[in-house]
């Protein structure tokens, strides 16, 4: 398909009739009942998974992050 006028035309209406319906599908998700339920149990597995497949670390993670720091600091002579 060439790019004439009218293709980028009929191209930019279809996109915008596109983003009409998906701006529609989109309130119509968000709007519904079981929304937020649904969401919450979505994540309540999401968090659940990674409780049971995490590994505990010993540190917090500050001592590693000081030694990054010192490499990238400019050494002064």
């Amino acid at each position: 398909m060439s790019d004439t006028k009218a293709n980028l035309k009929k191209w930019s209406e279809a996109w915008e009739k596109a983003g009409v319906t998906i701006q529609e599908e989109w309130e119509a998700r968000l709007t519904a009942p079981d929304y937020h339920a649904n969401t919450m149990a979505q994540f309540a597995d999401m968090f659940n998974y990674a409780v049971e497949n995490s590994t505990p670390t010993a540190t917090s993670g500050l001592i590693e992050m000081q030694k990054y720091f010192m490499k990238l600091r400019p050494r002064s002579e």
